[in-house]
């Protein structure tokens, strides 16, 4: 009789023992299977935050509109690096190209600086032998037109440098890097020379603001505005580089993800609800223990 009893709990203590074992073995399988569903979301969602850089999802229009508004620039920035770049697509190509990379932005800031130029040489030709005014203010027309002339010279200069479509290794040629800066800043003196000049004559006028005067120094702004565009891409390049093809930060891209309407909903279900499921499996498993 104690044969059979001892027989029969060793039995039934095996049983258990085997079942114990098969639900801690249960337990490991849907452990791993929610691990494993965890990992695979994250890394769907590092893949998203990856091609998310500006470069991957922007188009031409909005590469232009971030690079502007990353070095604080007016909205003619935007507006008149879209036109160059949409001239000079249409122009060499039947099938224009969808992107656009921070070298040719900076290109193509340098070509609307050129033309803008171009027009405030043009209208100076125009202006100096209409202007009715003192001997003094044509002698700052005339040298305005001069630095004017110069300041085309330099950025036609920096244009040749560049190129029409460059690649971005041009930013890692320091010397030619180098020279742009000192053409571009030089311009910009120029320009910030003649603004001068000009304001000082209107000052001077009896009979209020002249108008060639005031035409030609709203002229100048403008193109000297331009002028800074260029050289604030120039001196931002890493950080614009960086916008392009970086994933710029994983884990903020991430946390903007999670905290997009779809990405918070889904967020607000999957992970509690995955992290309550663990807590629970692993509650039992170490009770069983």
């Amino acid at each position: 009789m104690d044969s059979a009893n001892t027989k029969l709990l060793a039995e039934q203590s095996s049983s258990r023992k085997q079942r114990k074992i098969t639900f801690i073995i249960s337990l490991i399988i849907l452990f791993t299977i929610i691990i494993s569903s965890i990992v695979s979301v994250l890394l769907i969602l590092k893949h998203k935050a990856e091609s998310e850089s500006l470069l991957a999802l922007a188009t031409p229009a909005e590469a232009i509109r971030a690079v502007c508004s990353l070095i604080h620039a007016p909205p003619s920035c935007s507006t008149s690096i879209l036109w160059g770049f949409q001239s000079i697509n249409y122009n060499t190509s039947n099938s224009p190209s969808n992107n656009i990379s921070p070298s040719q932005i900076f290109a193509l800031s340098l070509l609307v600086t050129y033309k803008e130029l171009a027009n405030l040489n043009s209208d100076f030709h125009k202006v100096i032998p209409k202007a009715k005014v003192s001997s003094r203010n044509i002698v700052s027309l005339r040298r305005c037109q001069n630095l004017t002339r110069d300041s085309l010279r330099l950025i036609n200069q920096s244009m040749i440098s560049v190129g029409i479509s460059p690649k971005d290794e041009i930013f890692k040629d320091l010397e030619r890097v180098g020279n742009l800066k000192n053409w571009i800043k030089t311009a910009d003196e120029n320009l910030k020379e003649c603004l001068d000049e000009l304001k000082l004559d209107q000052e001077r006028l009896i009979f209020g603001t002249n108008f060639y005067l005031a035409r030609m120094k709203r002229g100048v702004l403008v193109s000297r505005q331009y002028v800074i565009t260029s050289s604030m891409i120039l001196e931002e390049k890493d950080v614009i580089l960086d916008m392009f093809y970086n994933p710029i930060h994983i884990h903020t891209v991430l946390f903007n993800i999670m905290l997009s309407t779809s990405g918070f909903d889904f967020s607000l279900v999957f992970f509690p609800s995955q992290y309550l499921v663990l807590l629970f499996l692993l509650c039992l498993f170490f009770r069983l223990y």
